[in-house]
């Protein structure tokens, strides 16, 4: 099993500036760090704005709520509690979506509470395998339990690449949820 070692921070030191008078150079830094996040924070925001339903996101923290409306107020319907779990979002306001689960739950969820993290759930009755290459014919390297969530990454003709820790494969396309647009919105159950 890999271990990953802890290392050492570089550690960063300051010092005082000559006694010239007022400067102005670490002030003009802070403010151009504070403009430089703030642009990545809008940037991605912009990102996120930018996709247009239907289209898969993860949760993006331990719990979620979903809620019967897009707002605070509405009640609680479902807290979901696992990080990662692919999830369909079907309609958007600008900062709720309503997002189909994989067991075909319909809720509304604050955009905080969503990533655009590709993520896969295996959604096939027995242990999926994961092949050494897109290919056919190839040699299994690796199985993924049923309701594995593992990292997305391409998808080629009928099988994806999936991702955990230091294993990396290929598996059926018919295996997962988190890929098929148009088959997960067939899932959907009525309100």
């Amino acid at each position: 099993m890999d271990r990953i070692a802890n290392v050492p921070r570089p550690s960063v030191s300051f010092s005082a500036p000559p006694a010239r008078g007022p400067v102005v150079l670490p002030g003009l830094a802070v403010l151009l760090m504070a403009l430089l996040v703030t642009g990545a924070c809008t940037q991605q925001r912009q990102d996120d704005d930018a996709r247009q339903p239907p289209y898969f996101a993860s949760l993006r923290h331990d719990k979620s709520w979903g809620r019967r409306g897009p707002s605070y107020d509405q009640p609680v319907l479902w807290e979901y509690q696992r990080r990662g779990l692919p999830v369909l979002v079907i309609e958007q306001t600008p900062q709720w979506r309503k997002i189909v689960d994989p067991d075909g739950m319909t809720v509304w969820m604050h955009r905080s509470r969503l990533s655009t993290r590709a993520m896969a759930m295996v959604r096939a009755k027995t242990p999926a395998a994961l092949y050494r290459s897109a290919g056919s014919g190839q040699i299994i390297i690796a199985y993924a339990d049923p309701g594995a969530l593992l990292r997305l990454g391409p998808c080629v003709q009928v099988r994806c690449q999936l991702k955990a820790g230091n294993i990396r494969g290929w598996v059926r396309k018919s295996a997962l949820w988190g890929v098929d647009t148009k088959a997960a919105a067939k899932q959907v159950r009525p309100d």
